[in-house]
């Protein structure tokens, strides 16, 4: 089967960020300068164990849907579209489980025969074939924030989805909002007409589970 490639993961691993705080006294960082709320944000980030992040990303008359959890450790659990079919996905460690159509497998290099048999089945699959990796992690998401917005400067206090916020611009347009109550978690990212990117259920996420009845794609002839 021939190497599944994502093209968005870079796109979303360098705009992504996060929101759903709760709590509703100040935790102050509305008041620090535009550096010190991107460090304290960053710093609650790595803090966390999973998260929920969900948006849409446009590039190159490409339009990228995201609806999944991520995990510090990694792992990865949700749905993820790109210009077409929807793919389920489960990353646990170095395994990856994806559920799709028989045209997306059509599409990677999969005979009309293979893709008719594998499609709507959960398929097992080594992440190495699929290029997840660590894109996914909280920890390569903070670290690629960081990257991504080396120069930032103030915004103004607001709200995002109920949640009171301070938002930061970086260079490069980008605007991050951090919440101003609860932990300082980044909020969303938004960049123009180039998509938005929030996450909510800081910590309330279980551990994925593999899917009963997985197969690999050699088991299909």
């Amino acid at each position: 089967m021939r190497r599944i490639v994502f093209g968005c993961l870079a796109i979303l691993a360098s705009g992504c960020a996060a929101a759903g705080c709760g709590g509703s006294s100040s935790n102050g960082v509305a008041s620090k300068s535009p550096s010190q709320i991107l460090q304290t944000a960053i710093a609650a980030m790595k803090s966390a164990k999973s998260v929920h992040m969900a948006g849409t990303i446009i590039q190159a008359a490409k339009t990228i849907k995201v609806d999944m959890t991520i995990y510090s450790n990694g792992d990865v659990n949700g749905n993820f579209n790109e210009n077409g079919p929807t793919v389920s996905i489960i990353k646990i460690g170095p395994t990856d489980y994806i559920k799709t159509t028989s045209g997306f497998y059509q599409s990677q290099g999969s005979s009309a025969k293979i893709a008719g048999l594998m499609g709507g089945k959960w398929i097992e699959i080594p992440d190495s074939s699929v290029g997840l990796g660590s894109s996914f992690s909280l920890l390569g998401l903070a670290n690629s924030i960081t990257q991504n917005h080396k120069t930032v400067s103030a915004g103004k206090t607001s709200t995002v989805n109920g949640q009171p916020v301070v938002s930061i611009i970086a260079s490069n347009d980008g605007i991050l909002y951090v919440a101003t109550t609860g932990t300082a978690y980044p909020v969303e990212v938004t960049k123009g007409s180039s998509g938005t990117i929030t996450f909510t259920q800081w910590d309330l996420a279980k551990i994925p589970t593999a899917p009963a009845g997985a197969r690999t794609p050699a088991s299909f002839g």
